[in-house]
């Protein structure tokens, strides 16, 4: 659930409560946006259901597509991979750049969602690793950045015709622009 999607209403006490009234055990996730620290910003919430104490086992994990999330704040990985559960998906996280590249080489992914600005190799690095390597995903990277008005980054992304999300974002448009990308 999505605080702020209507099915969510209130949060008392690490409690959230559905509009029908239903209270439940939940977890909440937050991201921080990196160089907004300094301003009262709206963010975006996951909710995810906690277990009861004693209750059935988890649900499996999803078998949605396999998306690859390569983003270097661990929050914000978290959330996007959150994101990406919430809507049925299987995510892989991924530290920096080279972690990106050693996954691709070794496993199968539908979509990649990818930082522009990292340390060691950096998106655009890894975005060309995949067009030589896995051109069947060049055209389903999604890029996110905080930098989405830098000369370079906007060339960059005009000459490769690449979505990108500018930091911070809307939880829903994230996840609008996966569905887009994983429909190509």
């Amino acid at each position: 659930a999505r605080v702020g999607s209507g099915e969510v209403v209130r949060i008392p006490d690490g409690q959230a409560q559905r509009r029908t009234g239903h209270t439940f055990a939940a977890d909440f996730t937050f991201a921080p946006v990196r160089g907004a620290e300094d301003r009262v910003i709206a963010v975006s919430a996951l909710v995810r259901e906690l277990p009861e104490p004693g209750g059935a086992p988890e649900a499996p994990a999803p078998v949605g597509r396999r998306i690859l999330i390569v983003e270097d704040e661990p929050t914000l990985r978290d959330l996007f991979t959150e994101a990406a559960l919430a809507l049925g998906h299987s995510p892989t996280g991924a530290a920096q750049g080279k972690e990106a590249v050693q996954l691709l080489e070794t496993g199968a992914y539908d979509l990649v969602v990818s930082d522009i600005r990292m340390p060691g190799l950096s998106g655009i690095e890894l975005y060309a690793w995949i067009e030589a390597h896995r051109p069947d995903l060049a055209r389903r990277v999604l890029f996110t950045t905080g930098d989405a008005y830098d000369g370079s980054t906007q060339d960059f992304l005009e000459k490769h015709h690449l979505p990108c999300l500018p930091k911070p974002f809307d939880l829903k448009q994230f996840q609008t622009k996966l569905e887009e990308l994983l429909a190509i």
